[in-house]
């Protein structure tokens, strides 16, 4: 989750890395999955080296290594698969019944007579959030549990009309939230500071293009946490209700104070 602080955010590290894995790959493939851990916090002082490995090049799949380093210091790696499109079967899971983006209130509308920091994702950020169903923050004070959070993203402004720039953009943004479900069982926010959370690794598969500067859906649910962890997981449907990409994260939850 994207909160103030003096750490490079773990999404943004994985767009560049992202960016700079599709521009060793022939143009006729597009990433189909990634896999990445967050190894160290980044420090925003110290420039990142991407070092980008040519593991294989098949005739429908590419596949690439790739670590983000600070000095002599990996703060990330990633595995990615780039692939050709071909035929098959087809099919995918239907998208959640849940109120459009047109019908909702921006967050930091929703939100704005909290003073809270740790809001800052929703006020400063690079992308609009509308909660499709009760805000975690607000399901907290009034002691709602549940195990989901669904809101609706958009990219303020236009983004770039470029696929892979597009795909580094939704990466960014399903860092952003995607651990969000993990306190809601215990009624309990992230955005509240009641846990520090902290990414450990991070998986998406991709199926479809998404236009980042038009409203797209996150689902996210979390179907375990213990050990001082939380496991989170989500879907990304377009607004016309394709999907688009999932997403997985593990992250560390720390008590917050």
């Amino acid at each position: 989750m994207a909160v103030a602080s003096k750490h490079v955010f773990g999404g943004l590290v994985l767009a560049q890395a992202v960016v700079a894995a599709g521009r060793s790959v022939a143009s006729d493939r597009s990433i189909n999955s990634l896999h990445a851990y967050f190894l160290r916090a980044g420090d925003p002082s110290i420039a990142q080296t991407i070092v980008v490995e040519r593991i294989r090049d098949g005739r429908s799949f590419s596949h690439r290594k790739v670590e983000v380093r600070q000095g002599d210091r990996c703060i990330a790696e990633m595995l990615c698969s780039f692939a050709v499109p071909g035929p098959g079967v087809s099919h995918q899971a239907a998208m959640p019944a849940v109120p459009p983006a047109d019908d909702l209130l921006d967050d930091a509308v929703t939100l704005g007579d909290l003073d809270d920091p740790r809001l800052s994702v929703t006020r400063m950020g690079p992308f609009e959030f509308r909660a499709a169903e009760t805000h975690s923050r607000i399901a907290r004070e009034r002691g709602e549990k549940t195990d989901r959070s669904r809101m609706w993203l958009r990219a303020k402004g236009s983004a770039p009309d470029d696929a892979l720039v597009q795909t580094a953009l939704l990466v960014y943004a399903s860092d952003m939230t995607v651990l969000d479900p993990t306190t809601r069982p215990h009624a309990l926010a992230l955005s509240a500071g009641d846990l520090w959370p902290t990414s450990l690794d991070h998986a998406v598969w991709f199926h479809q293009p998404v236009a980042v500067d038009s409203w797209f859906l996150l689902d996210l649910d979390s179907p375990w946490a213990g050990d001082g962890r939380g496991l989170a997981r989500g879907r990304v449907f377009t607004a016309d209700g394709v999907l688009a990409a999932e997403i997985a994260q593990e992250g560390l939850l720390r008590a917050g104070s």
